[in-house]
């Protein structure tokens, strides 16, 4: 016997408005210009960290550039623990994110060395968000960094050929003064560890 189910969900469409930072299609400013495009043929040193074995179509090269990341966030507390006090709160930042990379050539083998901030988001409000940070004002800040550093190798094989590799170290730095599940402000109130 068979049985066929029928499944009704019923689904509420709130409005939701949330960011994970900064992270655009790409590294570097040939890449994020395509929105990421292009991964086959390097354009920069940036390029190790998507795709290595291109790298052999570049010449020695030595790359330099910034990100202005724009974080604008805003908040509205609500709910149980909610800060009343507050009202909607907003906050504008602009973060930095450098990129220096380079490239040099050994027979057929290219190399890169280079060191990359890629994504990354800050967010500090005047007033706490919920009744448990206006104990200690604690509640309003957050800072997320990463930063990646390539080591990267590519071998010309011939006849439009090539195979590379990357060795890509990612740094990250969160600081914190939100509060947590155990109703107490992060460890480190928001200082340097």
């Amino acid at each position: 016997m068979r049985f066929a189910g029928i499944i009704i969900c019923f689904c509420a469409a709130l409005s939701a408005h949330a960011v994970d930072g900064y992270e655009l299609i790409g590294f570097g400013p040939q890449h994020k210009g395509t929105a990421g495009a292009g991964v086959a043929s390097a354009e920069d040193s940036a390029w190790s960290l998507v795709n290595p074995a291109s790298l052999v179509t570049l010449e020695r090269r030595f790359d330099i550039y910034g990100d202005a990341i724009l974080v604008e966030s805003a908040t509205t507390p609500r709910g149980l623990i909610g800060n009343p006090f507050s009202g909607k709160q907003s906050d504008f930042n602009v973060l930095l994110a450098p990129g220096i990379g380079y490239l040099w050539k050994r027979g057929d083998y290219t190399f890169v060395v280079g060191n990359f901030g890629g994504a990354g988001t800050r967010t500090h409000y005047d007033e706490p968000r919920s009744i448990l940070g206006l104990v200690q004002n604690s509640d309003r800040r957050t800072e997320y960094l990463i930063n990646r550093t390539p080591l990267a190798v590519a071998k010309d094989l011939g006849d439009g050929w090539s195979v590379g590799a990357t060795l890509q170290v990612s740094v990250s730095r969160l600081r914190s003064d939100f509060v947590t599940l155990q109703l107490r402000p992060t460890e480190g109130d928001y200082k340097e560890s």
